[in-house]
C-alpha cells in the first residue's frame, strides 16, 4: 500500500470520487488550506483517507515528515505553499505529479494574457507572511543557485495577475516530475505557461469520460433516434469567464427562442441543459416547446436526443460529438472557435442558420475518432486505470532507484 498525498480540487466531487475509487487500495492524504475550511461530507466515508491542513505545519519538511508520502499529486503548482512543498519534495526525493483536472490549452493562457489586467495591488498581511515563511523554509544549500529566480517569483507573484506571473517565472523548481494530461491539446497549457519539457508529459485520456463512454457503449445511442433537440447552454448572462459574449437576460431569452423555433421547425421540442452558474437565473423565457434541465444527467439527456447543439466548448463535448449528430452555433469567441476548429468542426452563426434557412437535419453531424483524437485520446473507458497505473509504476521505479545505493553500501 502506497501513501499518496493529494493537493486537489475537493469541491469538485466528480473529480475527487474517481480518484477515491481508483486508489481505494492505497493510503490517501488530502491536504486542505485551513482548519476552518469545511471538509466535504463525502470524504468522511472513506477509511483510507486522512485529512491534513497546511496551517498545521510551518515548514514543508514537517509536513512531509508527518506522513512520509511516496508521492504528491498536485492539481497545479502555482501558490507559494505549492511551490514550497514541491521544492521540499525535490530535496527529499519525493515523487511529484501535476494531474490535469479539466479542459485547458495554450489558447487559454494567451486569452488570459490578452484580456486581464497585467498588474494587481500588492498587499502584506500576517497570513501572507506565514505563507512566505513556509515557502522560504523549503530552500536548502543546493537551491541557492536559484536564489535570483525565487526572489523574482516572490515579487512577480505579488505584483502580477496569476497566469502572467507564472509565465514570467518558468524555472525547474516549480515543475513537477511528471504531468499527467488527458489529451494532446491539454499538454499545450503547461507547455505555454510553464515551458514544461515534452518528456515530462504522460497522456492517459480523461477519467471523467470513462463513465460517459461506457454509458454510450452499454446502451447504444442511435444517432437517428430521439424525440427532442438538446441545447447545452453556457452561463452567458453571468460573469462566466469564458471566451464568449456576455448577454443580458433579454438577449439570452431571444437566442433561446430562436433555437427553440429552429427545433420546432424540425418537429422537435427543445430541452436546454443549463450551466450550473445559470441554475438560479430568474426570468428565463417560457414557451410551449421549451423546457429547462438543471440537475439531470447530461449524458442521459444527450443519449435520448435527436440532435445536440453546443454554443461553447464544454468538457463533455468530444464524447457527445462522437456518438451523436451535433451542431456548433458560434456566438463569438476566438478561443471557442479555435477549440472546435482544431478538430475540423465548423460552426454556424445564428444569422447564417436563420438567414439561409438551414435545417438541423442538414447541418448536424457526428465526428470521427480521427477528428477528435487530440481531445479524446482514447474511447476505451480505461483512462482512470491508466492514471493509477502511471502513478504506481513511477512510485515503484523511484523506490527501486532509491534502493540501489542502500544495496551497494551493504
Amino acid at each position: 500500500m502506497n501513501r499518496i498525498l493529494f493537493n486537489w480540487y475537493y469541491h469538485r466531487q466528480d473529480l475527487t470520487e474517481y480518484l477515491l475509487e481508483t486508489f481505494a487500495d492505497h493510503q490517501l492524504y488530502f491536504l486542505f488550506y485551513a482548519k476552518e475550511e469545511q471538509v466535504p461530507e463525502y470524504l468522511h466515508k472513506y477509511s483510507n483517507v486522512t485529512i491534513i491542513f497546511w496551517n498545521d505545519f510551518n515548514t514543508p519538511y514537517k509536513l512531509l515528515k508527518s506522513i512520509n508520502p511516496d508521492c504528491i499529486v498536485f492539481h497545479d503548482i502555482e501558490s507559494f505553499y505549492q511551490v514550497g512543498l514541491n521544492i521540499a519534495a525535490k530535496n527529499s526525493q519525493v515523487l511529484t505529479f501535476v494531474l490535469q483536472h479539466g479542459l485547458r490549452s495554450g489558447y487559454d493562457v494567451n486569452y488570459i494574457l490578452e484580456n486581464s489586467s497585467p498588474h494587481q495591488k500588492m498587499t502584506v498581511s500576517d497570513t501572507s507572511l506565514k505563507t512566505l515563511f513556509f515557502f522560504l523554509s523549503s530552500l536548502r544549500f543546493r537551491n541557492l543557485s536559484s536564489a535570483f529566480r525565487l526572489i523574482k517569483f516572490i515579487v512577480d507573484r505579488k505584483a502580477f495577475e496569476l497566469t502572467r506571473a507564472l509565465k514570467r517565472n518558468q524555472f525547474s523548481l516549480r515543475h513537477a516530475d511528471y504531468y499527467i494530461e488527458f489529451s494532446e491539446l491539454n499538454t499545450t497549457y503547461h507547455k505555454e505557461r510553464d515551458n514544461i519539457p515534452i518528456d515530462k508529459f504522460i497522456i492517459t485520456g480523461n477519467p471523467l469520460f470513462d463513465g460517459y463512454i461506457n454509458a454510450f457503449k452499454t446502451e447504444h445511442a442511435n444517432k437517428k433516434t430521439g424525440d427532442y433537440v438538446l441545447l447545452i447552454d453556457g452561463p452567458l448572462e453571468c460573469d462566466n469567464g469564458a471566451d464568449v459574449p456576455r448577454l443580458t437576460i433579454e438577449e439570452k431569452n431571444r437566442y433561446l427562442l430562436q433555437i427553440a423555433n429552429l427545433s420546432g421547425k424540425e418537429g422537435f421540442p427543445l430541452k436546454v441543459k443549463l450551466h450550473p452558474k445559470s441554475y438560479a437565473t430568474a426570468e428565463l423565457v417560457l414557451a410551449t416547446n421549451l423546457s429547462y434541465c438543471r440537475n439531470e444527467n447530461i449524458i442521459q439527456l444527450a443519449k435520448d436526443a435527436r440532435y445536440v447543439i453546443f454554443i461553447h466548448y464544454s468538457s463533455v463535448t468530444p464524447v457527445i460529438w462522437f456518438y451523436k449528430d451535433c451542431v456548433y452555433i458560434n456566438l463569438g469567441g476566438e478561443v471557442q472557435e479555435k477549440l472546435f476548429d482544431i478538430v475540423g468542426i465548423a460552426g454556424f452563426t445564428l444569422d447564417e442558420i436563420l438567414g439561409d434557412r438551414l435545417k438541423l437535419s442538414e447541418i448536424a453531424k457526428s465526428a470521427s475518432f480521427e477528428q477528435l483524437e487530440k481531445l479524446l485520446y482514447t474511447i476505451d473507458g480505461m483512462s482512470a486505470v491508466r492514471v493509477k497505473n502511471t502513478i504506481i509504476k513511477k512510485i515503484e521505479a523511484r523506490k527501486r532507484n532509491n534502493a540501489w545505493p542502500a544495496l551497494y553500501t551493504t
